[in-house]
């Protein structure tokens, strides 16, 4: 690892991430490709130069600001939200589809949830009686004890509310901000032999 930092430290041009990230994610995949195919092996879901010190150098030389935000020093998200450069990370290789935090409420409007945040839903409403009624919903992808549960109102969100305390929609490159490059679900290559 101090190599790394040695290599991203006095080594860096300093481009902007978003004019070189296609790029990484383009060798990123190449990689996974020679190390599956030719080498045999399985591979983790994510992994920076798959795990091999050698790539992890390569990268490191050629794409120095991307290492440095992904691995050296990632900026720590807020509490209750996922690491935005490592999930386009992911998706982008095809692990997790981009609509992995994309829900639809009762009422039709669709909600991107924050990855390390629980949600309760709430629905209220009138009866044409004139009884009151409620309901919630609770959904969650986090196994974090500590993850802050947050409680929407739904009937009673407006859009821009409701979009202001959900997560980013990844069909959207955070990095970029063009669309995410998604080429259907990564499958594991297998060697004939």
């Amino acid at each position: 690892m101090n190599i790394l930092k040695e290599i991203v430290r006095d080594y860096n041009p300093q481009r902007p991430p978003a004019e070189i990230w296609p790029k990484y994610i383009e060798y990123e995949k190449m990689y996974r490709a020679y190390a599956e195919v030719r080498l045999g092996y399985t591979l983790l879901p994510v992994g920076f130069g798959f795990n091999r010190v050698d790539w992890q150098y390569e990268q490191a030389w050629a794409f120095p600001e991307i290492v440095k935000s992904l691995i050296l020093e990632p900026e720590e998200p807020p509490h209750g939200e996922e690491f935005k450069i490592i999930s386009t990370y992911r998706i982008e290789i095809g692990i997790p589809s981009p609509s992995w935090n994309r829900i639809k409420l009762k009422d039709g409007r669709d909600f991107f949830i924050k990855g390390e945040t629980k949600y309760e839903f709430f629905y209220s409403g009138v009866t044409a009686a004139g009884d009151k009624w409620g309901s919630t919903t609770k959904f969650s992808r986090t196994g974090a004890k500590n993850a802050p549960t947050l409680t929407i109102d739904v009937y009673n969100t407006s859009d821009a509310e409701l979009k202001r305390l959900g997560g980013w929609d990844y069909s959207i490159n955070p990095i970029t901000l063009q669309p995410i490059q998604y080429e259907g679900r990564y499958k594991q290559k297998r060697q004939n032999k």
